[in-house]
């Protein structure tokens, strides 16, 4: 045999095992990733040439029982993603992993028999299990599928091995930035940071899904156990309860240029313009996110760390911890962060360590343990929780806000603005009635914060509304809403980036607290970004203790404001928007 023959010899003595795995691969790459990894059809042929080489060199009876174990991985890992995507929206990922593991027998067999439904069986299921059906009666019906060699002899080697060079080329990027994340990524932060796809590639397959949703979960569970060992170490030196009642708001994919209370020309926040006009809002002009990631905002917002300090998020403690080991009583209300196998790896991340099962109760005194349609039914968790309330409260909202799918995010009857409303001659009709479904959202988010405020209107009180992130929304001519993976423009910054943010303080706070008041007005213009928000939290709560940051609280007359404002820890905001 010449050496070309040697080459496809692997193939051409496992051509059904070649066929059927590149076929079950293709189904994957077309549905689950929506038809969006064209790429990785090349992709997909190295990888099935490779897994013929390794049987190819191992002895028959051996080969044999390892391509017997390799079509159990590769069809029961098929189906599972697939059942995942259709029933869940979602494929193979670490809340998926992390639910299986921690179900007992008889939960899985009560999860199955809800589940498992006829509704449940797609298309795309249906395909890999007639695939598989095709496979068995190839397999009894004709036994034998080798191709001869004076076959191949009719075809050019050379073509064959230079189509083989070509994908390997095309897929040598891709598989350095699997091997990458799966190797020699260290820590969580570092995960999340790495998830540009350098092409259309990534996890395509469920095996490595599966393969990144285990490293996910091991980066961390070192977190949460970092955070788990420090519990109750937190070193407080006193508090002097200046805010009796402190409130966050967190929203969700907030686009700062789609606020009328920051100059939009369609009546977005009518609510919040109002009480802007009265002085009892204040609206900071130059308020970034570091992210624009729910996860990472959670925790570099929770951490007493920020960008520039030593170490990791990790390794300082949460400030709801303070707040709770100094007396105040801490509620959390989320429309998002309730478990679900349908959450991506990145929310999975950010959520894990509020609800691990040792850290919550360090954290927080109550929360609610259910999501809403709309952000107002949070408005019932908090009024059946308000009776826990005591001297010294801090008080959490996180909102599911604008996050997509923006139509979503109202009830029928609270859509105000309409195509008609747009003069976009550059968008489609489609992507017209898609703005105008954010600025809906826009809309009912202000209702939504309106209606938390009436619940402190008469309180001593002070309420500070920061969203994770912001979200690109068709804004300077552009054709493109939600966010991107990869930032790389000035204008993908300033829409996923640049945020709302403002302070509200009842009647009775602002005469009580009139210096506070006065520092917050002075602070309006400063830059700020919010992994700095603890910092902000501490001060006006009163506590000491060596993890607060004078030069760090946006409303200290120390505050630093030439400090750098990193995004995703690298890219400098500043010196972006100057360019």
């Amino acid at each position: 045999m010449i050496m070309k023959e040697k080459i496809f010899a692997p193939v051409l003595t496992n051509v059904r095992f070649a066929f059927f795995m590149y076929m079950l691969g293709l189904i994957s790459l077309m549905f689950v990733h929506r038809g969006g990894r064209h790429v990785s059809v090349f992709e997909l042929v190295v990888d099935v040439y490779v897994l013929c080489c390794v049987l190819y060199l191992l002895p028959l009876k051996i080969s044999r029982c390892v391509k017997g174990l390799f079509y159990v991985i590769a069809y029961g890992l098929a189906i599972v993603d697939m059942f995942c995507f259709s029933r869940f929206g979602a494929p193979i990922n670490s809340s998926l992993v992390r639910v299986c593991s921690e179900t007992n027998q008889r939960e899985a067999i009560e999860a199955l028999a809800s589940y498992v439904t006829w509704q449940s069986i797609s298309f795309p299921l249906v395909l890999i299990f007639l695939l598989l059906i095709v496979q068995v009666i190839t397999i009894w019906w004709h036994p034998k599928w080798n191709i001869k060699w004076n076959v191949m002899r009719k075809v050019n080697p050379w073509v064959g091995i230079v189509f083989l060079l070509f994908c390997v080329a095309i897929s040598a990027k891709n598989k350095w930035f699997m091997y990458h994340n799966l190797v020699q990524i260290k820590t969580g932060i570092e995960l999340e940071l790495a998830t540009e796809y350098p092409h259309d590639g990534g996890f395509y397959l469920p095996f490595y899904r599966l393969l990144y949703a285990w490293k996910g979960i091991s980066l961390e569970e070192e977190s949460v156990e970092k955070l788990e060992r420090n519990i109750g170490k937190e070193k407080i030196n006193g508090c002097t309860y200046r805010s009796p009642n402190i409130v966050l708001i967190i929203g969700e994919a907030y686009n700062r240029h789609h606020a009328q209370l920051y100059g939009y020309s369609l009546p977005t926040t009518p609510r919040q313009s109002e009480m802007a006009s009265d002085s009892s809002l204040i609206a900071f002009t130059d308020v970034v996110a570091p992210y624009h990631q729910t996860s990472m905002v959670f925790r570099m917002a929770f951490s007493m760390y920020a960008y520039g300090q030593p170490n990791d998020w990790a390794d300082y403690p949460l400030f709801p911890q303070l707040f709770k080991r100094c007396g105040y009583q801490v509620t959390f209300i989320t429309n998002q962060f309730v478990p679900s196998v349908a959450d991506d790896i990145f929310n999975f991340n950010g959520s894990v360590f509020l609800n691990d099962p040792d850290i919550n109760p360090s954290l927080f005194s109550h929360r609610n343990t259910r999501t809403h349609l709309y952000d107002m039914g949070l408005l019932e968790d908090y009024d059946s929780l308000r009776t826990f309330q005591t001297e010294h409260n801090l008080v959490i909202f996180h909102l599911l806000g604008q996050h997509t799918s923006y139509r979503e995010r109202y009830p029928n009857g609270e859509g105000r603005f309409l195509p008609k409303n747009y003069q976009r001659k550059d968008l489609a009709p489609e992507e017209i009635e898609e703005l105008a479904h954010y600025d809906n959202a826009c809309l009912y988010n202000d209702k939504v914060v309106n209606e938390i405020i009436q619940r402190f209107k008469n309180q001593d009180a002070i309420i500070i509304y920061m969203p994770d992130h912001g979200e690109m929304c068709f804004d300077n001519g552009g054709k493109v809403y939600g966010r991107t993976i990869s930032v790389n423009t000035k204008d993908e910054i300033v829409q996923q980036f640049d945020i709302p943010f403002w302070i509200w303080a009842s009647e009775s706070y602002r005469q009580l607290h009139p210096d506070i008041w006065q520092q917050v007005k002075a602070a309006r213009n400063r830059p700020f970004m919010t992994d700095n928000i603890s910092q902000l939290l501490i001060y006006l709560a009163g506590i000491s203790c060596p993890y607060y940051r004078d030069s760090d609280n946006l409303i200290s007359p120390h505050y630093q404001t030439h400090r750098k404002r990193m995004l995703m820890n690298k890219i400098d905001y500043d010196k972006a928007i100057r360019e």
